[in-house]
């Protein structure tokens, strides 16, 4: 599955990419899917097997993190579901 982590600030979405990255992690940067609900934030997709590690270098990252999310399609349409753990 692939999971997005959500934020309100460009900047920190791109240290959070670039942790993943420092960590091993396979990420991509772009806009925040509207069905998130935040207007106009970046997101970063990793996969969900990376979980941990992105946990990680989100509370190293800090700043405008909205959460987690699960990102994937359910009868044809975008579904954004957030992970609690």
């Amino acid at each position: 599955m692939t999971m997005l982590a959500i934020y309100r600030s460009r900047s920190h979405a791109l240290l959070f990419a670039q942790r993943l990255s420092s960590f091993g992690v396979k990420a991509s940067v772009s806009p925040a899917p509207k069905e998130a609900g935040i207007g106009c934030g970046l997101c970063v997709k990793f996969d969900s097997r990376d979980y941990p590690k992105a946990r990680a270098a989100a509370m190293q990252t800090g700043g405008s993190f909205k959460g987690f999310y699960g990102y994937g399609y359910r009868e044809g349409k975008l579904a954004i579901m957030p992970v609690y753990r």
